[in-house]
């Protein structure tokens, strides 16, 4: 029997060097680019690029809890792995980055490590944050230095075994992460295909909702920007490729810069988690937002076809029709085609043809507003239907709409409806 003896120990001895061999990848850091902050304050234009870029990212929505100081701390994050609280990041030197040096910020954004060398969960989205070059990571740190300090201690994160052991997270990243390469961003581009890239792929982290994931939590970044499933379980974020069908094709590069300054553009309007980004993406200025479209144009199609949800009962398809033209054609109009700077057009709408209904289902219902930016300081908003329509007649609803003008998106039905009206 010595001879399973041996095998039993080769296979134990190939299993630690390929566990090894995974824990120093998802452990070892990028390339380190030197700071070039002065010594003391730094200079007032640093500090305002800083702040620009905070705003963009809009670090303040995740930092930031209900009535609490900014920055002191988030409200929690619901996952599937269990919720997680964004830190102080005030200059609190007990609870915020008082004590954190420029470098130790750079090891936070661009390697995911804490200054102990503690390994950050990705819920902070230092996938993208990677890609920041050393100098606006240099001015995000500059800029928060200067806030108010506060001592609110943010709460600890409460997962689920095993995701609560944190030296599993070497595991994960050897699998999905690798530092960016820095040191190609140290200098600004002329070119605006890459100065956009830098933006969605760094301060925008546009990746983190329109990427796909799969069950472990990670970007399949085979298929970057492909669109992907929400953590919430309610909302897609549509691809941002080339494709006519389901992703930008039918935009022009106006149209995306409308709706990043705006939240509404002729194809649509913002809802749903994209309406806390838009908090920050508002404030892009021209030569940044022009950039970004620039680049997104630049994306080819993929392929993408939207798959049908189902059949059309034609039965409730008449049934729509007549409550569309009671409820909902005053202002998205008959033709489907909405009014612009007000009500979104349904014709052609990413989430009105998507396959998963949920998203659509849940603005029937609740309704809402598009956000307030600073180019639409009073948006127009849609009245909730969740407590005056039956679950059928918001079925024939839907399916009048992702079935008409020149949307062929299949059907909806009273259980899809009963899900999402059950929903949290």
């Amino acid at each position: 029997m010595k001879w399973l003896s041996r095998i039993f120990a080769a296979v134990v001895v190939i299993g630690l060097v390929v566990a090894g061999t995974m824990y120093w990848l998802g452990s070892r850091d990028g390339p380190q680019v030197a700071s070039a902050l002065p010594e003391g304050d730094a200079p007032a234009a640093v500090i305002a690029r800083g702040k620009y870029l905070t705003q963009i990212g809009n670090c303040v929505g995740c930092h930031t809890a209900v009535d609490t100081p900014e920055f002191s701390g988030g409200s929690g994050l619901k996952t599937e792995f269990g919720t997680f609280f964004a830190p102080n990041i005030t200059p609190d030197a007990q609870h915020g980055i008082g004590n954190w040096t420029a470098d130790d910020f750079w090891h936070a954004l661009h390697n995911g490590k804490a200054p102990d060398g503690s390994l950050l969960y990705p819920a902070f989205p230092y996938q993208s944050y990677s890609h920041l070059s050393r100098a606006d990571t240099d001015a995000i740190y500059s800029y928060l230095k200067t806030l108010p300090g506060s001592d609110r201690q943010a709460p600890a994160h409460e997962l689920q075994p095993p995701f609560n052991m944190r030296f599993l997270l070497a595991f994960w990243r050897a699998l999905y992460f690798r530092p960016a390469d820095a040191v190609a961003r140290t200098e600004p581009s002329d070119d605006a295909l890459v100065r956009g890239r830098h933006l969605v792929e760094g301060v925008a982290h546009c990746a983190e909702c329109h990427t796909p994931r799969d069950s472990l939590g990670g970007m399949d970044q085979s298929r970057f920007l492909q669109g992907g499933k929400m953590t919430d379980g309610i909302w897609y974020a549509p691809a941002l490729t080339g494709d006519t069908d389901g992703g930008l094709g039918a935009w022009s590069a106006q149209d995306i810069a409308q709706l990043l300054l705006t939240g509404a553009s002729a194809h649509g309007a913002v809802v749903g988690p994209m309406s806390e980004a838009l908090r920050g993406v508002q404030y892009l200025n021209q030569q940044d937002v022009s950039d970004i479209a620039v680049y997104l144009k630049s994306l080819p199609a993929v392929g993408l076809k939207t798959e049908r949800s189902g059949e059309v009962n034609n039965t409730l398809y008449s049934m729509g029709k007549k409550i569309y033209g009671q409820y909902c054609a005053a202002c998205h109009q008959a033709d489907g085609k909405g009014v612009a700077q007000a009500w979104p057009a349904l014709d052609g709408n990413s989430l009105v043809r998507g396959r998963d209904v949920t998203g659509l289902l849940r603005v029937i219902m609740d309704g809402g507003f598009t956000p307030t930016t600073a180019q639409t300081p009073q948006p127009y908003g849609m009245p909730p239907f969740r407590h005056f329509l039956s679950d059928l007649e918001i079925a024939a609803a839907a399916t009048y709409i992702r079935n008409t003008w020149g949307n062929e998106s299949g059907g909806v039905n009273q259980r899809d409806v009963n899900r999402v009206r059950n929903m949290d």
